[in-house]
């Protein structure tokens, strides 16, 4: 599922569209760790530590999906957010 720019409507995808994202989600948490340098030194210990921590989820994630051990049902989530839709929790 995602979030489109601007709204707050969550949408199902595709299993290759949600990992695709999650991936994407891991290089930009590596590429935002080669930035500690330009955080200022007081902040830079906690700047690294959030980076890394975001870069551990969406890379297990990844991971999970990878081995199979999470699997995304597509037609279980779309029910799931008709239901929310439709005001059925």
């Amino acid at each position: 599922m995602r979030v489109d720019k601007g709204e707050m409507i969550m949408k199902a995808t595709t299993y290759k569209e949600l990992k695709k994202w999650i991936d994407e989600g891991v290089d930009l948490a590596e590429l935002a760790q080669g930035y500690a340098d330009k955080v200022p030194n007081a902040d830079r210990e906690q700047f690294e530590a959030i980076t890394q921590e975001i870069f551990n989820v969406l890379e297990g994630v990844s991971l999970m999906l990878d081995d199979k051990a999470l699997i995304y049902n597509r037609k279980a989530e779309k029910k799931r957010l008709n239901d929310i839709e439709q005001g059925n929790y």
